[in-house]
């Protein structure tokens, strides 16, 4: 029987300090999800300094740490050599630029490489803006078409991220996770809550990414509609009492957030989803879908997006084309709809607090 492995590129300083931020749940729940069907995880450490001023002393330094952290990677991932005829799961995206290197060395050793896509980031940052942020994209580009030739495996969110994929030249296996879990003990009560005539939409993630929140204020207002944000706040959030800033919660603590509906929406508008973050919801399965399913709440997604698939077939909410259509969307819903979608989406809830959805794509690889 082939080992199984875990590789993984610790956000974590060559002298012990961890950085914890909202990115770090998928990953750690894909992890525990890998551990549980016996993968082992192998970890490197390292964490890049960025940019801390102007003076030039303070660059310097940076840039001395930076060449000593790329190369105490480096030296770690000798440990690998030894790691030889074995199913290796790595996900991506990278913490460190070295791990396209070790990836490249890890499948000469005749490893069977399994990866798992979180972010395609040079369709999702899409070459736009100065030449220096083209420049890099470009290097992305490159080093994303690398680990591809060098992956046997994928596991992509959706049929269209796999177009892209075999658009950037991938020729092996492809597998469609549809959305992430979210681990979680949460454990909701008796849902008799009246979401037909009670819609308060919760939206959470980055605020200030998401341009399309500082026009919530002038869509029409209902009095049983409002809009729950959380997130870091930014101060150029217009708010009134149909837009309510609710603060932050932990990744782990969900229990408290208050709403009916979760929204998943980006780009610049309130209208369609546009601009690069909008379109990459074509292709996308943003992490906030699975906390508002392991939440118990129904969602309410663009009619374009990638996840709206998913929705419809499951039964999961509503799609709409503009935050506009909200509102008489819900209305035209009857009663036993409305229980079909709660029955749904308690049922997929389970699903994602238990893993199931990765566990499932996984099981069904090493069994191959």
């Amino acid at each position: 029987m082939k080992k199984k492995y875990h590789i993984d590129a610790l956000n974590k300083s060559a002298f012990g300090r961890t950085y914890y931020d909202a990115c770090s749940k998928p990953h750690t729940d894909a992890e525990k999800t890998a551990n549980v069907l016996g993968f082992e995880s192998v970890y490197l450490y390292g964490s890049r300094l960025s940019k801390l001023g102007r003076p030039i002393w303070k660059k310097i330094l940076i840039h001395a740490y930076n060449l000593f952290y790329q190369a105490y990677v480096l030296w770690q991932a000798r440990r690998l050599n030894k790691i030889k005829d074995s199913d290796i799961f790595i996900q991506y995206g990278f913490s460190t630029e070295s791990m396209f290197s070790i990836v490249r060395k890890l499948k000469r050793n005749n490893n069977r490489i399994i990866l798992l896509i979180h972010d395609l980031d040079s369709l999702r940052l899409n070459g736009e803006g100065s030449s220096v942020a083209s420049a890099y994209i470009r290097k992305l580009h490159h080093n994303e078409k690398e680990l591809l030739r060098n992956t046997d495996v994928v596991i992509a969110h959706s049929e269209p991220m796999e177009k892209e994929l075999r658009k950037l030249g991938f020729n092996g296996i492809i597998e469609t996770l549809r959305f992430f879990d979210y681990l979680n003990g949460y454990e909701a009560g008796q849902d008799t809550t009246d979401i037909k005539n009670n819609i308060n939409i919760v939206f959470a993630g980055n605020l200030e990414k998401s341009l399309f929140i500082k026009k919530l204020h002038t869509l029409e207002t209902y009095t049983n509609l409002r809009y729950h944000l959380y997130g870091k706040h930014t101060n150029d959030i217009p708010t009134n009492e149909s837009v309510i800033y609710k603060g932050c919660f932990q990744n782990d603590d969900i229990a408290d957030i208050d709403g009916t509906w979760g929204l998943v929406w980006d780009g610049e508008s309130v209208d369609t989803c546009k601009g690069n973050f909008g379109e990459y919801l074509k292709i996308n399965a943003p992490f906030k879908f699975s906390l508002y399913l392991a939440k118990g709440l129904p969602v309410v997604v663009w009619k374009d997006s990638a996840i709206a698939k998913y929705v419809e077939e499951y039964g999961l909410g509503i799609t709409v084309n503009s935050l506009n259509d909200i509102y008489p969307t819900i209305q035209k819903l009857s009663t036993s709809q409305i229980e079909q979608i709660k029955e749904n989406v308690n049922k997929y809830s389970a699903f994602v607090k238990k893993g199931e959805m990765l566990s499932c794509v996984l099981q069904k690889i090493i069994t191959q």
